[in-house]
């Protein structure tokens, strides 16, 4: 395993993350747009891609681990050392290639935060619309005036138990 066939896994890995990127923001897209046909269509695309990205980073460990005892370098110190010991060019390259990958992970987290807090918002308003429609349908007790009551006394009804 050479730093070169190591950087070229890093590579394809980041490109796969950036196409998960673009297909989580056509999901996002068309989650806004109500457009479920594509969004079943993106998860599609992304189930397939996920499997791939998981080969891939089983891969990327295999031959970081592969480099590390080519080089004689201990995992414990692994990346450290392993960019101490090439020389300014291969350091340099491997560098943009582990911060392209980052920077593509960090893209993929963000746009999926954003689906999860739309998601989230449109349940917690579509759960607060229900909540107003059917009070019963909550196990709280409500006032006469449909107000829902703080307090969670024990009521009696009869008396004579």
């Amino acid at each position: 395993m050479t730093v070169q066939d190591f950087q070229i896994i890093l590579e394809k890995q980041t490109g796969l993350f950036q196409q998960l990127a673009d297909h989580q923001i056509r999901l996002q897209e068309a989650v806004f747009d109500k457009n479920y046909a594509d969004a079943e269509r993106s998860i599609s695309a992304m189930k397939g891609l996920s499997e791939s990205i998981r080969l891939c980073e089983a891969r990327r460990q295999q031959a970081y681990l592969e480099l590390l005892d080519q080089m004689g370098i201990s995992e414990e110190f692994g990346l450290t050392m392993l960019f101490a010991s090439l020389e300014h060019p291969a350091r340099e390259n491997l560098a943009r290639a582990f911060r392209d990958l980052k920077v593509s992970v960090l893209q993929v987290r963000t746009v999926n935060e954003g689906i999860m807090a739309y998601a989230g918002t449109q349940m917690e308003t579509m759960e607060s619309i229900i909540d107003e429609l059917y009070p019963s349908r909550r196990d709280g007790m409500y006032t006469n005036r449909g107000y829902r009551q703080k307090t969670s006394q024990p009521l009696v009804l009869d008396h004579s138990l």
